[in-house]
């Protein structure tokens, strides 16, 4: 069988966390499939702003599914798909963040924005070497120019988070979307749990 399309991750399978980048090794490793012919794609729960440069060393992924499977992009950096919280959704998440004093960033074209404890997510970063291009957004109006699209990240665990409703699709809705990208015929998907094309 030969593969058409290979699925990564970054922090903890291509980067170790102890790297700031991804090893050489594995950057070879990733270039000789890709050179192969099959299609490289990068899941993460990073945005794509916030696989910084350099982080990838040299390779060049022909697709992105980022913020925890929110949005789909090509290697020209196009959205394929793209999932946003509605108003709704983000007012009653600042609202719950705030109201329980728990971190909480929202991922947008340009940077990850901490809407709430800046400090906290800058000093997490730094301690993981993540470097997500988080920058201050604690005025809270950058969602007037454009909605964001990734879940929140807390420290603390809350029952409560579940309960609300996101516009995120299953990471598996998002890998059908991808292997329709890719032109990839059903039976190469269908042995993937759950992911139907």
């Amino acid at each position: 069988m030969r593969y058409k399309l290979l699925l990564l991750d970054i922090d903890g399978t291509l980067r170790p966390g102890s790297c700031e980048q991804i090893p050489k090794e594995n950057a070879a490793a990733v270039r000789a499939v890709q050179k192969a012919g099959v299609k490289i794609a990068i899941a993460t729960g990073r945005g794509r702003t916030g696989v910084g440069k350099g982080l990838l060393r040299d390779l060049k992924p022909d697709y992105w599914v980022c913020a925890g499977g929110a949005q789909l992009v090509d290697a020209k950096g196009n959205d394929l798909a793209l999932h946003r919280l509605t108003a709704e959704e983000m007012y009653a998440l600042v609202d719950f963040f705030e109201d329980y004093e728990l971190p909480l960033r929202f991922t947008f074209h340009d940077a990850n924005y901490a809407y709430i404890d800046f400090a906290e997510f800058d000093r997490r970063e730094k301690a993981k070497n993540l470097y997500n291009n988080i920058v201050d957004g604690e005025d809270q109006d950058h969602h007037l120019v454009e909605m964001p699209w990734n879940k929140p990240r807390s420290s603390r665990k809350s029952t409560a988070i579940s309960a609300c409703s996101f516009s995120t699709p299953t990471p598996a809705a998002m890998a059908a979307i991808l292997c329709k990208k890719a032109s990839i015929k059903a039976p190469a998907c269908a042995s993937w749990p759950g992911w139907q094309v």
